[in-house]
C-alpha cells in the first residue's frame, strides 16, 4: 500500500542470510531499548525457577516479537504492547487457563506482587491511560482468548483450512490486532472491517504457518522427549494435518507449505489492490494498519530466524548463530537471492510497501 500519505519511522531490518519474502521486516526505532527495558523487568519480576532457565528466556528474545510485529507503535506506546505480548508469550507456556475475568475487565482484584496476574493487570491499566476504549477492547479480546483456552483442543482437526481457523483463535491474534490498533492510536471505519478482516486472517494464516515450519524440528524434539507425541498421533501441526489430508509425507508436505507461504503473501496484494482499484479514498489510519498487518507477519519470520525457541543443534534449543533459515532454505520459493528488483517490480505493481 502506498506510504505517500504517511511517513514510516521503523528501521528495515538487515539479516545475516537474503530475505526471501515479499513482506518485509521492520523494527521500531526504539526497539533495541525497548528489548533491553523489557527483559530486565521481566527477569526480575518473573521469577524464572533456575539460570538456564532465565538465561533460555533471554534467548528466545521474545520481546524482540513486540517490536517487530508492531514497528510503527507510537513511542509512548510501544513499551506496554510489547511487554503485553511477552508476557502473554510466557503465561501460555505456564498454564492452561488464564488469570481471572475480573482481571481482563478491568475489576479490582487483589494480586501477590509478582503474580503474572498482577502484571497482566498493572499492563492494562496503564494502556487505559492513554486510551480507555481501545483498551477495553483489548481487555474484551483478552476474556474471549482466554475462555476459548479453557479446553483446547485439536482433536477432529481434518484439513489445514479446520487448523488454521483454528490457530487463529489459540494464538490469541484477535488480542495482537486489537493491541496494534492501541499501540498505533489508529481508528478503522466500519465500512473498512470486512476488507480488513481478510486482510487479517490471510496475514494470520502466515504467520500459523511459518511457525509450525519453524518449530518443526522443535516439536519433534519436545515429543521425543515426553514420548508421548508421535507424528501422525497427538502432535497437530500445519504439517501433519497436511500429510494427513493430502496423502503427503513430511518433506512434499513442508513443500507444500512453504510454497502456501508464498501464494499468501501474493494474496495479501492482491487484496489491497482490489481495495485501491475500488474506488474511494483509504484514510490514513486505514493504510497504516492493513501495511501493519504484512509487516506482522513479516516481523514474526524475522524473529523466527533469531529465536532460540525454534533452534534445535544436537537435540538442544540454543540461539542462532547465524539466521535460522528452516523451510526457507529448504523450498526456496519466491523472492530469490539477488533479485531485489523482482521484488520491488512487484511492490510497485500493486502501490505497496508491506
Amino acid at each position: 500500500m502506498s506510504n505517500s500519505s504517511y511517513p514510516l519511522r521503523s528501521q528495515l531490518i538487515n539479516h545475516s542470510k537474503p530475505w526471501q519474502s515479499l513482506f518485509t521486516p521492520h523494527l521500531h526505532p526504539l526497539g533495541d531499548a525497548v528489548c533491553q527495558i523489557d527483559n530486565a523487568y521481566l527477569i526480575e519480576r518473573w521469577g524464572f525457577p533456575a539460570k538456564a532457565t532465565e538465561q533460555f528466556f533471554v534467548d528466545m528474545d521474545l520481546s524482540r516479537w513486540g517490536v517487530l510485529v508492531i514497528p510503527e507503535a507510537l513511542d509512548s506506546r510501544i513499551q506496554l504492547s510489547t511487554r503485553f505480548l511477552t508476557v502473554l508469550f510466557l503465561i501460555d507456556g505456564s498454564r492452561i487457563r488464564g488469570p481471572p475475568k475480573s482481571l481482563a475487565k478491568g475489576e479490582n482484584t487483589h494480586f501477590t506482587r509478582f503474580d503474572e496476574d498482577f502484571l497482566i493487570s498493572q499492563i492494562l491499566d496503564e494502556m487505559d491511560t492513554f486510551d480507555v476504549a481501545k483498551t477495553k477492547k483489548i481487555r474484551e479480546e483478552v476474556c474471549d482468548f482466554w475462555d476459548l483456552q479453557v479446553e483446547p483442543s485439536r482433536m477432529g482437526i481434518e484439513t489445514l483450512e479446520e487448523y488454521l481457523k483454528f490457530r487463529f483463535t489459540e494464538i490469541a491474534m484477535n488480542v495482537t490486532h486489537a493491541l496494534a490498533r492501541w499501540a498505533m492510536d489508529v481508528e478503522i471505519p466500519a465500512a473498512e472491517k470486512p476488507w480488513l478482516q481478510k486482510l487479517e486472517y490471510n496475514s494470520v494464516d502466515h504467520i500459523i504457518i511459518v511457525n509450525d515450519l519453524f518449530s518443526w524440528e522443535k516439536e519433534l524434539l519436545q515429543a521425543s522427549i515426553s514420548k508421548e507425541t508421535e507424528i501422525g498421533g497427538d502432535l497437530v501441526s500445519a504439517i501433519t494435518v497436511v500429510m494427513k489430508e493430502q496423502k503427503m509425507d513430511e518433506q512434499t508436505a513442508k513443500a507444500f507449505l512453504a510454497k502456501k507461504v508464498h501464494e499468501i503473501e501474493v494474496k495479501q496484494f492482491e487484496l489491497i489492490g482490489e481495495r485501491e482499484k475500488s474506488g474511494g479514498p483509504i484514510l490514513t489510519d486505514t493504510r497504516r494498519y492493513a501495511d501493519c498487518l504484512a509487516t506482522m507477519a513479516a516481523g514474526n519470520e524475522s524473529w523466527s530466524r533469531i529465536t532460540a525457541r525454534y533452534n534445535v543443534v544436537n537435540g538442544k534449543r540454543v540461539k542462532p548463530v547465524v539466521d535460522n533459515l528452516s523451510f526457507r532454505a529448504e523450498f526456496p520459493i519466491g523472492v530469490k537471492v539477488g533479485s531485489k528488483s523482482k521484488r520491488e517490480r512487484f511492490l510497485s505493481f500493486w502501490g505497496c510497501i508491506c
